[in-house]
């Protein structure tokens, strides 16, 4: 079933964590009503990547043979990453929100081998530019490197998962919810059977490679579950506020806090001041660690790059907005505001960023609006940030990012992206920021011309958090963890 909408899919998801039970599966360790609902979640707004040319794919298959050899070495730490992670311009060769981690590695004489996994249908080879690329190998081509050799086994873990669905749903009880409205989820479980060979064989290469963690984001950092004897450390790539899968007081997070050995889970969270991130699956309070923001660490400002944006947009002589959106907005609402902003301040610019993997198509929009509206998707956001005079965005990680460089920020909510669905919510995750309904154009445009008549930088420099001492900590759990697990044997 493919949800239309966001308050839909929560619909479907408070009812399948406050009157079934049908979230408590465990197979392999792993989590998967949580992994489900994540992949639910992503599925809604369905923008397609572009496929990749048959030479990226060659390029990746060669240099992943040619790489092979290192999976028969031993090794400190394993990650799995995401080429979407390369998220803020197209360009982009390095995995900002890796790098300062695979850098503190590396300075400690740490080993460890990178896996990238690719988004969708492209096959990207920015990585093999990167200062790590000797130590990456593209992800895809793993399991089919190893098939052979984990038959019949893996045979065998299909089927197993697949009748432990099936036994999940036959002990349900039918007078209590009709098998039509339970229906996606057992159709959503069997849809990832394909999940259990990977699943397999990570736990095993992984076990023989002798890490003393797998660390990855956006859930790959639950690639081998979480039933190992090395642990799993998430880095968070939303701040508190954009992400907010299970709440911790939940049922279903009651059920992983239980069934699970989440003193395995370790989160690396993202946070604009001193104090950690909630995470998302429920982590230990004392696995929690402080990664303060690290693409805003990356960025370096420069006011050659600078001027040229403003000539390209024009913007020597007008004001900018910055308008941020995402594939979980009321397109219809968005385009009349974008209207009524533009009829009503009509000297002011909009440079719109859609985001980079799930939303509209606006050509058309901006075709028909004229040079003071303009897709600025190919530059880099915090250039963006810096030079414009307001920034409009949905619920997102941007928000936080971008209090680090202005107090002008207005938040747009409406009934297809909230969650919960209130703007009361949304202002006490941003307290620095103005939230308002996307259909209140009228305080939107009050509120633009208040940022236009005052305008306020901040110096983004100043970092609550130093993140050295921050991966020192957490490594140093993980080496001390390794040791007690080692002693055990």
């Amino acid at each position: 079933m493919q949800f239309k909408s966001i308050a839909e899919l929560q619909e479907f998801c408070r009812y399948i964590e406050n009157s079934t039970r049908l979230f408590e599966m465990d197979y392999l360790g792993y989590p998967w009503y949580y992994v489900v609902k994540q992949s639910l979640w992503n599925s809604i707004p369905g923008r397609a990547h572009m496929p990749s040319s048959d030479s990226d794919k060659a390029l990746r298959l060669a240099d992943f043979n040619a790489k092979l050899p290192l999976l028969g070495e031993r090794f400190d730490y394993a990650f799995i990453v995401k080429s979407k992670m390369r998220r803020r311009e197209p360009d982009q060769v390095e995995n900002l929100l890796f790098k300062d981690i695979f850098d503190y590695l590396a300075s400690e004489g740490r080993r460890f081998v990178i896996f990238e996994e690719p988004s969708g249908s492209e096959y990207d080879t920015r990585y093999l530019k990167s200062g790590f690329c000797d130590v990456t190998l593209p992800l895809e081509h793993l399991l089919p490197a190893f098939k052979s050799s984990l038959q019949p086994l893996a045979g065998e873990v299909k089927g197993q998962w697949t009748r432990a669905v099936e036994q999940l749903f036959a002990c349900h009880n039918p007078s209590v919810s009709p098998a039509q409205q339970i229906e996606p989820l057992r159709k959503a479980y069997l849809q990832r059977s394909w999940q259990t060979s990977h699943i397999l064989l990570m736990k095993i290469l992984l076990q023989n490679l002798g890490v003393k963690a797998l660390i990855g984001g956006m859930g790959t950092h639950l690639s081998a579950g979480l039933d190992n004897r090395f642990a799993a450390v998430e880095v968070g790539h939303g701040y508190p506020g954009a992400n907010r899968v299970i709440a911790s007081d939940s049922p279903v997070c009651g059920y992983l806090r239980n069934h699970f050995p989440l003193q395995n889970f370790y989160t690396l969270a993202p946070s604009p001041t001193e104090e950690s991130g909630i995470g998302e699956l429920c982590c230990p309070a004392e696995n929690l660690f402080n990664y303060g923001m690290p693409e805003v660490r990356a960025y370096r400002h420069s006011e050659v790059q600078h001027s040229r944006i403003r000539k390209r947009y024009d913007l020597f002589d007008h004001p900018a907005a910055l308008i941020i959106t995402s594939g979980w907005i009321d397109y219809s609402a968005f385009e009349e505001l974008l209207r009524e902003i533009r009829s009503r301040i009509p000297r002011l610019k909009l440079l719109l960023r859609p985001h980079p993997a799930y939303d509209h198509d606006y050509t058309k929009v901006v075709r028909d609006d004229g040079e003071l509206l303009h897709l600025v998707g190919s530059e880099n956001l915090f250039d963006l940030i810096s030079i414009a005079d307001v920034v409009v965005s949905v619920p997102s990680s941007v928000v936080v990012e971008a209090s680090q460089f202005t107090e002008n920020i207005i938040v747009l909510v409406d009934n297809n992206y909230t969650f919960p669905n209130d703007a009361q919510f949304w202002a006490r995750e941003y307290p620095f920021a103005a939230t308002l309904s996307i259909e209140d154009r009228d305080r939107i445009v009050e509120h633009v011309h208040l940022s236009l008549s005052n305008p306020v930088r901040k110096d983004y420099r100043n970092h609550p958090v130093e993140v050295r001492t921050e991966l020192k900590r957490l490594f140093d759990a993980l080496e001390k963890r390794a040791q007690v697990v080692g002693s055990s044997q």
